[in-house]
């Protein structure tokens, strides 16, 4: 097991290919259904397709109709996602595929999960919590709420409800602006 530079996030080597699907970026900010259920069909140049979900080993439409969507893909994702497509089996249509060519299972993925952040000695963190620090993380940087509401497949009003404490407060950039305005400051 490898330390992502910088990251924080366990990156871990599979038994398939190297990187495994847990150094693949794309967990980080995907569903871990929606992760499982990639096909490399959904995988076009510079950007990804979400359009279906993997639930129980049945292939199925995404939680929502705001989880259907095409992220652009950083290049050190494509990178690595090549280097998977490359060390896999022909024929196998699935991103994240044990060693027969089968979709990996849910169960399997947070065990392999949870034993890569245990070896990193790093705080317990579960995949969907490697997806809201992914969310907390974007907030606190400054990407507008609906762009990281987007990328993560929620609706704004979701977003809202859910990392409201995260969202940044605009009052000391309206108090600057009023100021500006009313006192004449430039």
């Amino acid at each position: 097991m490898d330390q992502g530079a910088g990251r924080g996030v366990p990156r871990v080597q599979h038994q398939r290919c190297t990187p495994s699907a847990l150094d693949a970026p794309p967990h980080h900010v995907l569903r871990i259904s929606e992760a499982l259920g990639l096909q490399w069909s959904d995988l076009n140049a510079t950007m990804l397709s979400v359009h279906q979900q993997l639930v129980d080993g049945k292939r199925g439409p995404t939680k929502t109709d705001n989880s259907n969507r095409t992220l652009p893909m950083p290049s050190q994702a494509l990178a690595a996602l090549e280097a998977m497509r490359n060390g896999a089996m022909a024929g196998v249509q699935w991103i994240f595929a044990t060693s027969r060519g089968a979709p990996l299972s849910r169960r399997n993925v947070a065990r392999e999960w949870d034993a890569a952040v245990a070896e990193s000695l790093q705080p317990r963190i579960s995949l969907h919590g490697a997806r809201d620090t992914f969310v907390t993380t974007a907030l606190a940087r400054g990407i507008a709420p609906n762009v990281v509401a987007a990328y993560a497949g929620h609706t704004p009003a979701t977003m809202q409800a859910v990392y409201r404490d995260v969202l940044p407060s605009h009052g000391e950039a309206v108090a600057s602006v009023m100021g500006t305005v009313f006192g004449g400051n430039k």
